[in-house]
């Protein structure tokens, strides 16, 4: 992933992180932040980062 791609993508996940945080039912069983986050783990080349994996776990999109 370019480095450009790889930046957005960590602000949106530091974004998603911030909202889980405040309303954590509501990106756990929303479409469109479980979609972004099983989007960005299949983008990935090799492991995901640590932060991304986590909430991956959280939303049970990883074992």
């Amino acid at each position: 992933m370019p480095s450009s791609a790889q930046n957005r993508m960590d602000e949106a996940l530091a974004l998603a992180l911030d909202a889980e945080e405040l309303a954590p039912e509501q990106v756990g069983y929303h479409f469109i932040p479980r979609q972004l986050v099983t989007d960005w783990v299949r983008q990935q080349r090799g492991r995901p980062s640590y932060l991304l994996a986590r909430v991956a776990h959280r939303l049970g999109i990883t074992g």
